[in-house]
C-alpha cells in the first residue's frame, strides 16, 4: 500500500512547492496604474515532475496565481 500511495505523496508535495517557489511581479507607475508585470516559474525539474505526475500544465502554470492556493 504504501508503495501505491508514494506517487500521491510526491506529487502533493511538488504541488505544495510550487506557489512557494514562484514570483509575481506587477509594476505600477505613480498614478498606481498597473504598466508591466513578470512571472517566474520554480525549476524545472519540478513543474516537469509534478506533470509527469499527471498534473495538466494549465493549471500547473496557475496555481502561484491562485488566491485560494492550496485548495
Amino acid at each position: 500500500m504504501a508503495k501505491a500511495m508514494a506517487p500521491l505523496l510526491v506529487l502533493r508535495t511538488y504541488l505544495k512547492a510550487i506557489p512557494g517557489l514562484s514570483l509575481v511581479l506587477v509594476a505600477e507607475d505613480k498614478d498606481g496604474d498597473i504598466v508591466g508585470a513578470a512571472y517566474a516559474l520554480p525549476p524545472m525539474p519540478i513543474m516537469n515532475s509534478a506533470h509527469e505526475q499527471g498534473f495538466p500544465p494549465a493549471e500547473l502554470m496557475s496555481i502561484p496565481l491562485s488566491p485560494s492556493w492550496p485548495g
